[in-house]
């Protein structure tokens, strides 16, 4: 995916139209207000990100007096009514990171820690005035985190005027992701575990084309055989939280065509979009076309792009498939299927990142700024972190202003949660933990990893891309079970047994999120398809969403989406 450029470019685009084809894809359960900010604040985000050296890719234009200049070039994918986003080839996100991670490493002021691992937000009352508590819900107040140092194997205590919850998502709750290793809801479950607000988790996205790999096969797959052959070890530690390769949606916006077994163009069918619909639309008409042929994936044709073509604007996606399947993306179909890739709902925050919990902010994917609704469009998720980062700094640094020296002398005393590991309560920092970052041998390691199959298995057939009544509340109940027996293990030992095992934790705790709000939405709506509750129309999505924000910042109120809430 790329960033979001909504410039007015010789009357053919615009931010109205970025707006709307956002609020569209959404489902119109999006936060105008949010949308209209992202969408005008978008381009100034993108022109930094040009003037720090993130390498876009750019195409010649003539100019007037007869030379050539170089300008962005513009890609459109699926809900995009024009051609407006940015990219650098086919790694976009790769390439921001870079520059903005080298930008922070070369930074005076900016200490990095890496490989630590957050346990718990640091909470406490917060002496605010009354008027402030009204807006807040609360009077909790955050001071920073309890980390596990992976390479120590100790504890580390962060005492902070404001934290910032930059987690990213939780796909590894469903068995198969696009999602990194690590993204197993931390940061969502934490803050909810601080008392912060929760919402829209029931709006998960399922990426539609994910590439296919099907180890089991022969013949045409021989080079399938010999990958999965070469990379045995590093699956094997991988274990049960891998990840899925994405084929971008910018390859169906450059043209290609999704088709089924048979060679049969279908998303005409379901749309009239066709292959550039929305992501929901399309990863369902896959999943239908999937069930019609008893299949178990689909095929994406992107062979009316030369082989010029394609490893000029897809050099990364043509060299992973060409390595792992053999294929030549010019000559071949790509054998594709939906995979879990975003959560559009997250952490509430107003559109300056702040939570209800003071000194606690949320951006990127662990937010929910209300800018995605029921669906993501495609490519706004940098754009969102780029924006609404930036927002959450100005206020942070103005909230830190007034932050008492005594509070953080109280936080950093105060005692640690039951998410931790063996050890004394009286000596925090450097506190040395004993096989703290690998897996539990054992019995108790293989209990883990069950308990993280199960997770997986009962997300994808309860809460997957189509859902029912019955199976959402068949679902939570099962992980209401197992988040009982977990949380009771836990409180027995007085620890967990590893990393693994605190991740554990946090999935059981987001899975319940995402169930809890299923269950709670009255009607289908983008990536929440629940068979027996059919979908509304826009006007009456964009007043049910209007009530459901409203309650959702009022505290102890029965759609707030936190784990102690009671059904």
């Amino acid at each position: 995916g790329g960033g979001r450029g909504g410039r007015e470019r010789e009357g053919k685009d615009c931010v109205t139209h970025h707006v709307e084809d956002t609020m569209n894809a959404g489902c119109y359960l999006n936060d105008r207000k949010a949308v209209e900010i992202m969408c005008r604040e978008g381009p100034q985000q993108v022109e930094m990100l040009c003037q720090i050296g993130v390498p876009f890719t750019t195409v010649k234009r003539k100019e007037g007096g007869g030379g050539d200049k170089k300008v962005l070039h513009l890609g459109k994918e699926g809900g995009h009514s024009h051609s407006r986003v940015v990219h650098a080839a086919d790694t976009t996100g790769a390439a921001i990171e870079k520059a903005l991670v080298e930008k922070v490493l070369r930074h005076p002021k900016i200490r990095v820690h890496e490989n630590m691992f957050a346990l718990d937000l640091l909470t406490m009352p917060h002496k605010g005035d009354e008027e402030q508590q009204k807006c807040n819900g609360n009077n909790i107040g955050c001071y920073g985190c309890d980390t596990i140092d992976l390479v120590e194997g100790s504890y580390l205590r962060f005492v902070s005027k404001c934290t910032v919850i930059a987690t990213g998502g939780c796909g590894q709750i469903y068995p198969e992701t696009t999602n990194p290793q690590v993204a197993t809801g931390d940061g969502i479950a934490m803050a909810s575990r601080a008392g912060a607000l929760v919402k829209n988790m029931e709006f998960i996205q399922f990426h539609p084309t994910s590439l296919f790999v099907d180890k089991k096969s022969s013949g045409d797959a021989s080079s399938v055989k010999q990958t999965v052959e070469e990379n045995k070890e590093e699956e094997d530690q991988q274990d049960v939280l891998k990840n899925v390769f994405l084929i971008s949606e910018a390859v169906r916006g450059a043209g290609a065509v999704l088709r089924n077994t048979r060679g049969e163009a279908f998303m005409s069918q379901y749309d009239a979009r066709a292959d550039l619909a929305p992501r929901d639309i399309v990863a369902r008409a896959i999943y239908d076309q999937m069930r019609l042929h008893e299949t178990s994936h689909v095929f994406l044709d992107a062979t009316h792009l030369s082989e010029e073509e394609v490893n000029e604007e897809f050099p990364h996606i043509s060299s992973h498939v060409s390595k792992v399947l053999g294929i030549e993306m010019s000559e071949s179909w790509i054998p594709v299927v939906p995979a879990q890739h975003y959560v559009c709902g997250g952490v509430l925050t107003n559109t300056s990142g702040e939570t209800n919990v003071k000194g606690l902010y949320a951006i990127g994917e662990a937010a929910c700024t209300g800018v995605h609704g029921a669906n993501r469009l495609a490519s706004n998720s940098l754009l969102e972190g780029l924006v609404f980062g930036k927002r959450s700094v100005l206020k942070s640094l103005a909230y830190m202003d007034n932050v008492h020296p005594l509070d953080l002398l109280a936080a950093e005393h105060s005692q640690l949660s039951l998410l931790r590991f063996n050890g004394d309560d009286d000596d925090i920092d450097g506190m040395t933990i004993v096989g703290v970052a690998g897996d539990v041998d054992g019995d108790d390691g293989q209990q883990v990893t069950e308990y993280m199959k199960s997770i997986q298995n009962l997300m994808w057939k309860y809460a997957g891309i189509l859902r029912n009544d019955k199976g959402l509340k068949k679902g939570l109940k099962k992980v209401r079970q197992l988040r009982s027996e977990l949380q009771e293990q836990v409180e027995k030992s007085e620890s967990c047994k590893c990393v693994k095992h605190a991740e554990l934790m946090n999935m059981v705790d987001v899975a319940e999120l995402v169930l809890i709000g299923a269950r709670k939405r009255e009607a289908s709506a983008g990536l929440h398809f629940n068979v027996d509750r059919p979908e509304r129309n826009a006007s009456d999505a964009e007043d049910a969403n209007a009530a459901a924000l409203n309650l959702s910042t009022e505290k102890k109120k029965e759609l707030d989406l936190v784990p102690s809430m009671k059904e």
